[in-house]
């Protein structure tokens, strides 16, 4: 989201560049100092317990701080680029092109991850990983796998209606509680990924009609921030919250706040 708008012309480039290196520098500090506290067999507070996989563990890895600064360089060519053109139309041309790019990307990533889920992997390495393990992202490949069981039995009404708001739990103990018990202690009260909650609990009618009315204020607010920049705040926070929602619940305390933003948007843009 930063990108697009920093696609725009040259000063916005290089604000975008800045707030880049502000986090991609502080990352190699802490690269370091995990390398320092190790070599001395150091454990003070900031590494207490600092997992050897995830999200962080993957980010401090050498080959992303490499790739990452990799990305920082084509940035600063590209920068140099428009600059050398003098014409604003080459940033919203270049825009147009990147995003293009990046959705194909984003489509074929999803469809590939997908197909190697499905079990149709066909001995390919790469298929193989983009298998997501029910470890991942604690314990959420597997109650991922396990909603997606539990919505491809559903009969044709329950795939459009759903099992029932808040009934996940239920429906997941009725089809697989003897298992998760004997896993994990208990049954799954939530999917952990909004997307797959409300296509459960509400079927595709319902998931359509909630994620749709989010996906199109978003899309109004991107098309007003030309005429109302100020909208496109409201869009970005939408956006945000559809984004966590893949790897978490909806719950009391951000939901609600996402409806007041989503009124808000609403009443900003007409």
């Amino acid at each position: 989201m930063f990108l697009w708008f920093s696609l725009s012309d040259h000063k916005k480039m290089i604000r975008f560049f800045y707030c880049c290196l502000w986090v991609y520098l502080p990352a190699w500090i802490m690269k370091f100092s995990f390398i320092f506290a190790e070599a001395r067999q150091i454990d003070p507070p900031f590494i207490y317990n600092y997992p050897d996989s995830g999200l962080l563990a993957i980010s401090l890895k050498f080959r992303t701080l490499i790739i990452a600064g990799l990305v920082l360089l084509i940035i600063v060519l590209m920068e140099r680029f428009l600059v050398s053109k003098r014409d604003k139309s080459s940033y919203l041309l270049i825009r147009k092109w990147l995003f293009i790019i990046l959705a194909i990307a984003v489509v074929v990533s999803i469809v590939l991850v997908a197909i190697a889920n499905a079990g149709y992997t066909a001995e390919s390495r790469i298929l193989e990983r983009l298998i997501i393990s029910d470890s991942f992202g604690s314990n959420r490949g597997y109650i991922w796998r396990k909603a997606v069981e539990l919505f491809a039995d559903f009969p044709v009404k329950q795939k459009l209606i759903g099992s029932g708001p808040g009934t996940f739990y239920y429906a997941a103990d009725a089809a697989f509680g003897a298992e998760m018990r004997a896993l994990y202690g208990d049954p799954f009260i939530d999917a952990h990924c909004e997307f797959l909650q409300f296509l459960v609990t509400t079927g595709i009618i319902g998931a359509l009609g909630y994620f749709g009315a989010q996906i199109s204020v978003i899309r109004v607010s991107v098309k007003n921030s030309v005429i109302r920049p100020e909208s496109i705040i409201l869009g970005v926070m939408i956006a945000s919250f559809l984004f966590q929602g893949i790897v978490n619940n909806p719950t009391v305390f951000a939901t609600p706040q996402m409806f007041a933003v989503l009124g808000l948007a609403i009443s900003k843009n007409g």
